[in-house]
This record gives structure tokens, C-alpha cells and sequence, in this order.
């Protein structure tokens, strides 16, 4: 009898334990998936302020704030902007920054930024305007030029702001040579000690405007945006000395003009977007150091968006985070999301008017877990010719804070 109970306890236990699980279970399932918050943090006022941000890059520096810049407005052709993780917008530089800085600005281990004007410097061999100039920027906006190009077998045109490899020394790219219209890549030290590396070729491609990245091996990784074997640009790999390999010639059929970044993810691949090309709104791609290459969505120009108009980020998620400057052939943009199987979303449509319009800037993955973020135009529309000067943003996807800094050191017995 008293062994008959023992029998039947457990078994009573474990359908009350079934039970509870199965509720759990059910409430866990029922939990919603967290939904994106946009929120607009600044209209940009125009000239001589912040006007129509348009940059190649953003860089989180040691305050936390982001740090980019805008080809128009300020003094002289240009500013450097920072922003809060609060949405905080403050102009660090607007009158010696140079003319069209499109290329935003990387973070040197030294604590300054680094980037390049298209116009800037002495007029060498492109006229009054300029060749463009490599410069870096304290945070405090204190900028030093450490190179002007000539146009000649150092290029000019530079897009994008230089990166800096394990080394210590800064690579980058030039649009063209001045006299040939060839593309370069360069190295520059912090201290402005310049070298060209290497003349791009037609059949390597030109128009480089994207900027490097350094893969976990050490060589550099980038794209042309046109020539390349069949006329549609390439992807490459560059070693450190300048030797370069041609990982992939676009064909239109699976991408064309890619003049933005790649982005090396966690899994060791790179990724990145094409212009055009596809089914002819561009495409998203993945391409293995080894250069096989996989077209993961093509951009449907409707929904989803079209025009890809800036690098793609990774969030801590693991998914890839980009925007698209066109819907409907009507130039407003998207933001999308896209695992590295292809899974593609779009997290939110521009409406062209106050919220912003044409995002060409890419999204910076803040610390604090939000991706911050420009458009060209749209927000006050009362502002700059073309309905309004641009907004600054930011987007909630429910990712964590990943990095929490801390001081770096203390009395004795201090956490």
C-alpha cells in the first residue's frame, strides 16, 4: 500500500511538471517580436551648419558619440558632425575641412579621425578646384592635412576615408587619376609619410570609389564600381605591398556598379550590395575570400527598395543591416535587414517629407545597441532647395548594449 503511493507520487509530479512546461511553453511563444522604433534626432539647418549629410563612413569615438560629415554646408564645401547616443548633433568642425567631404571618417588608434575631401589642396594637375587631401581631425576638431593629391601617378578624387590596417598604416582608394581617369590605392602614415601602391588596371576595374577593408588574413578587400572583365566592375583583394587579385567580375546578371564598402561578418565571408544590376534594382551578395561568389536577394524596386546607396553593417545579431535609396522609382529609400542566408526584411519606408529622404549614409552600430544614421535630404522642408537639408536618426531593433566602458583606472579598492 505505502509503496503503491511512492509509485504514484512521481508520476502525479511529473504531469504537474508537463503541465507547467506546456504553459510556459505557450507563454513564451506568445511573447511578439520586438518592433523597430525609428525616431528622427535632427534636421539638419544648411550652410553654414550641417547640410545634406551624405558620407562613406561614421566612427564611434572614445565618448561614444558618432562621428561623420556632411559635403555641403559649413564655410567651405563641408563639416564634421558629431552625435550623442541621445541624438545630441554638434558641428566639431566647418571651416577648414576642405570641399565635398563624402567620405565620413574612420577612427585611428590614437583617438583622431581620418578621411578625404574630392576637392580640397592645391590645384596640381585638376585645376583651381583641386585634387582632394587625406586629413585627420582631433575630436576637439583640430585639423591637420597630411596629403594633397597632384592628379598625377598618386590619383585624385578620393571618395572614401582611408582605414587603418593592423600595422598601424592608413590604405585607401582614389576615384581616378586626373590625366589618365585610373584608379589608386595608397598608404599614408599618421604622420602623412605617402605611397602609391598600385594603378589599377581596366581589367582589374576603375571608379574605385568604395574604401578598403582588412580581412582576418591582412589583405585588403574592395570593389570597382565599373570595367573589370566584362564592364560591370569587380571585386579584389589587395596584399599589404599593393599586389592585387581579381575575386569576381560583375556580369549585370548578378550585379553591376558596386561602389560601395564590403563588410567582412562573423562567419569570415564578405558582404555587400550592388547599385544596379540583378533583376535590375541591385543586389545584395556574398562573396568567400577565395572569390566564390552568391547573389543573396535581388532588390524587387518596390517594397524592398531599390539603388542600394551605402555599406552594409552587422548588427550583434548576426543579421546585416543596409539602406536603398529609391522605392517606386521615387526617391525616398528604405531600411532592410538581411540574414546571411538571404532572409531579407524591410524595417522601414521613407515617406520623403519630414522624417527624411534618400539615405545615403550608412547605419553605425552604436555600443548602445541602436544604429544611427543620415539622409541627404527631406526633414524641415523649408529648408535647402531641395525639400529640406537632411535628418539624422536612429533605429531600435531591441539589440542590447554589447560594450560598456568603464575607467581605466582607480585607488585601491575601486571596481
Amino acid at each position: 500500500m505505502n509503496y503503491a503511493r511512492q509509485q504514484t507520487k512521481p508520476s502525479m509530479m511529473f504531469a504537474a511538471l508537463v503541465a507547467a512546461m506546456v504553459v510556459l511553453i505557450l507563454t513564451v511563444a506568445a511573447i511578439p517580436a520586438y518592433a523597430q522604433t525609428f525616431k528622427k534626432l535632427y534636421d539638419a539647418p544648411g550652410g553654414p551648419g550641417i547640410s545634406n549629410p551624405d558620407a562613406g563612413a561614421t566612427a564611434q569615438g572614445r565618448d561614444g558619440s558618432m562621428y561623420t560629415t556632411s559635403p555641403y554646408g559649413g564655410t567651405d564645401y563641408g563639416t564634421l558632425f558629431k552625435v550623442t547616443p541621445s541624438g545630441k548633433v554638434t558641428v566639431v568642425n566647418n571651416t577648414g575641412i576642405g570641399y565635398f567631404v563624402v567620405s565620413g571618417v574612420t577612427l585611428g588608434t590614437d583617438g583622431n579621425l581620418y578621411g578625404t575631401d574630392q576637392d580640397g589642396g592645391p590645384g596640381g594637375d585638376c585645376g583651381f578646384a583641386g585634387c582632394g587631401q587625406i586629413y585627420k581631425v582631433t575630436p576637439a576638431g583640430v585639423e591637420t592635412v597630411l596629403y594633397s593629391f597632384t592628379g598625377f601617378d598618386d590619383g585624385s578624387d578620393p571618395h572614401s576615408a582611408p582605414i587603418e590596417g593592423a600595422n598601424g598604416t592608413f590604405y585607401g582608394t582614389t576615384n581616378s587619376s586626373n590625366a589618365a581617369s585610373i584608379s589608386t590605392a595608397y598608404s599614408i602614415t599618421s604622420k602623412g609619410k605617402f605611397s602609391t601602391l598600385h594603378t589599377f588596371t581596366n581589367a582589374e576595374g576603375q571608379t574605385v570609389i568604395a574604401g578598403l577593408v582588412q580581412g582576418t588574413d591582412g589583405n585588403f578587400y574592395g570593389s570597382a564600381a565599373t570595367q573589370g572583365a566584362n564592364g560591370y566592375g569587380s571585386i579584389f583583394k589587395m596584399t599589404p605591398s599593393g599586389v592585387v587579385t581579381v575575386l569576381h567580375s560583375f556580369t549585370n546578371a548578378d550585379g553591376n556598379y558596386p561602389y560601395l564598402p564590403l563588410v567582412q561578418a562573423s562567419d569570415g565571408n564578405f558582404y555587400g550590395t550592388t547599385n544596379t544590376g540583378g533583376l535590375g534594382d541591385g543586389v545584395v551578395f556574398k562573396i568567400t575570400p577565395s572569390g566564390t561568389y552568391t547573389v543573396l536577394h535581388n532588390l524587387d524596386g518596390n517594397g524592398d527598395g531599390a539603388a542600394p546607396s551605402s555599406s552594409l553593417t552587422q548588427g550583434s545579431d548576426g543579421k546585416l543591416y543596409g539602406v536603398t535609396s529609391d522605392v517606386n522609382a521615387s526617391t525616398h529609400g528604405t531600411i532592410f535587414s538581411i540574414t546571411t542566408t538571404g532572409t531579407f526584411k524591410t524595417l522601414y519606408t521613407f515617406t520623403g517629407g519630414t522624417d527624411g529622404n534618400n539615405p545615403n549614409s550608412p547605419l553605425k552600430l552604436n555600443t548602445n545597441g541602436k544604429f544611427y544614421g543620415a539622409t541627404y535630404s527631406g526633414g524641415d522642408l523649408s529648408l535647402c532647395d531641395d525639400g529640406g537639408c537632411g535628418v539624422v536618426y536612429s533605429l531600435d531593433v531591441g539589440l542590447k548594449p554589447f560594450v560598456n566602458l568603464v575607467t581605466a583606472s582607480g585607488k585601491e579598492g575601486a571596481k
